[in-house]
């Protein structure tokens, strides 16, 4: 009796602050409060191999920083173009979910290769104490959209349910100072619903839907239908300016994780 009381308030104060900070719906909050109660009756208080706690999220996740800078003073928003800006091609609003344990994420670069010297992305747990991922990239010869795909052939990177905050660095042949955009991601269920709504290029799992889209359009560019869901997708993000950008896919140099 007193084993199910103490779950009872376990799971409400994980719903408050689910409520607060990660639910993005009631149907959502809904499932993960399934998720946590779907335990066999016959289940002990003594556990041979507890799991260690999930590290601690920010009170309130802050926007996306989808554009290097910000505010009302000048900053430099590409190496070398004095007109448009690094981008990365999610929702400003915070966070943005997958369903993978490995997911894919979409910049665009505006700059030549000759004037970048290396891009670097690095994800991070939620409270920031642990790195578990940091790669190199090599860019293409011209400036257009990237495709960064983690590994997929190696161990999941993300946790169900869990919060990670990502950076995206573009570091300029022509200065020390990095060109930064950074993002948090979620990892949630892939249930059937999920699933079919990345197979329809539904926006609401945006990074899996976002890099099916962009990998389909890479092997069949004249496809309409692709062509039209890859524009419903950048209407989203306020990006339609971006629809004849060439799609590349960017090559891992090094990998880091759990650090």
């Amino acid at each position: 009796m007193f084993y199910r009381q103490l779950l009872f308030l376990i799971l409400s104060i994980n719903i408050f602050f689910l409520d607060n900070g990660y639910a993005r719906s009631e149907a959502e909050l809904f499932e993960i409060a399934q998720s946590e109660t779907a335990k066999p009756e016959n289940s002990t208080i003594q556990n041979q191999n507890p799991v260690p706690p999930r590290p601690s999220p920010p009170e309130r996740i802050p926007p996306n920083k989808v554009k290097p800078g910000g505010g009302l003073s000048a900053f430099r928003r590409s190496c070398n173009n004095d007109t448009e800006s690094l981008i990365a091609l999610i929702p400003i609003a915070s966070p943005v979910l997958t369903i993978s344990s490995n997911p894919t994420f979409l910049f665009y670069i505006p700059d030549i290769p000759t004037d970048i010297d290396f891009a670097e992305l690095s994800i991070l747990t939620a409270d920031e104490k642990t790195r578990v991922y940091l790669n190199r990239l090599t860019l293409p010869k011209s400036p257009g959209i990237m495709i960064v795909e983690l590994p997929q052939d190696s161990s999941p990177l993300l946790e169900e349910s869990a919060l990670y905050h990502w950076y995206f660095q573009l570091y300029c042949t022509n200065t020390t100072a990095a060109l930064e955009v950074n993002g948090w991601v979620k990892r949630v269920e892939a249930t059937t619903a999920r699933k079919l709504q990345v197979e329809q290029g539904e926006p609401r799992i945006w990074h899996d839907a976002i890099a099916k889209v962009a990998g389909e359009l890479l092997i069949t560019p004249e496809d309409e239908i692709l062509k039209q869901q890859w524009l419903k997708l950048l209407q989203v993000i306020q990006r339609e300016e971006l629809i004849n950008m060439p799609l590349w896919k960017l090559e891992l140099e090094q990998s880091t994780t759990k650090s």
